[in-house]
């Protein structure tokens, strides 16, 4: 039944691509022939043209899956609109002990993962992987951690016991990390690891932070982790 669906032309022309060419199963003339009853060999040609995609009919995307051997209605889909989809990009890294000259990646290494409502709808999220071991008690290395700015128009502050995204700068040098932020009895703050290791078990002095200063100048609090998210499947096509 093929009422309310339409044709996924780039699932198609990714299956034709994959088909067709020196090497593979067919030629373009040849599955044009096999998909349309020998009717009309410039059929693939056609799909492939830039702005055909209007011509491909239900009938056409049919023929071309079963010359490939495949079910006829493989390159259907619901017309249907479906459920919004959130997503976040991930856009650095998160590495206690690793100074670099940027804190985000290239554009050409930023990716996206698919995530939850937001949790505070008017301000922009953005991801961070974690990587090392500085709070691996709650966050296993390879986990994307959302995060919104702290100080970003909306009046998102940093409280006792928020997760927080800090940053230490070293002239043009900064390395990014995460910590608890805890208000000590004499009312300063300070940054604890939540780690297995030793080595991140001394906590960072902040002092009294406002919207302009964060510490000494050489450490500032630059996010709030709302959540992270566990990716078990990192091989990519």
């Amino acid at each position: 039944m093929t009422e309310g669906r339409k044709i996924d032309v780039a699932a198609l022309k990714r299956a034709i691509l994959e088909n067709t060419g020196p090497g593979k199963r067919f030629s373009r003339r040849a599955l044009s022939l096999a998909a349309s009853e020998g009717k009309n060999p410039d059929l693939v040609r056609d799909i492939m043209s830039r702005g055909q995609d209007k011509k491909v009919t239900i009938e056409t995307a049919a023929g071309i899956a079963v010359a490939l051997g495949l079910p006829p209605t493989i390159f259907l889909v619901d017309s249907l609109p479906s459920p919004a989809v959130n997503r976040m990009r991930v856009i650095g890294v998160v590495a206690a002990g690793v100074w670099r000259e940027a804190n985000e990646w290239g554009s050409d290494e930023q990716y996206e993962v698919e995530v939850q409502p937001p949790l505070i709808p008017e301000v922009e999220r953005f991801g961070l992987e974690v990587a090392g071991l500085s709070m691996d008690r709650i966050f296993p290395h390879g986990s994307v951690l959302e995060c919104v700015r702290t100080y970003n128009g909306a009046g998102i502050r940093p409280v006792p016991g928020d997760l927080v995204i800090v940053q230490r700068n070293q002239g043009t040098l900064h390395e990014t990390t995460c910590k608890r932020l805890v208000l000590r009895e004499d009312g300063n703050y300070e940054l604890h690891a939540e780690s297995t290791q030793d080595e991140f078990a001394e906590p960072i002095f902040l002092g009294k932070p406002d919207e302009n200063h964060f510490g000494d100048g050489q450490v500032e609090v630059i996010g709030i982790v709302l959540r992270s998210y566990q990716d078990h499947f990192r091989r990519r096509r």
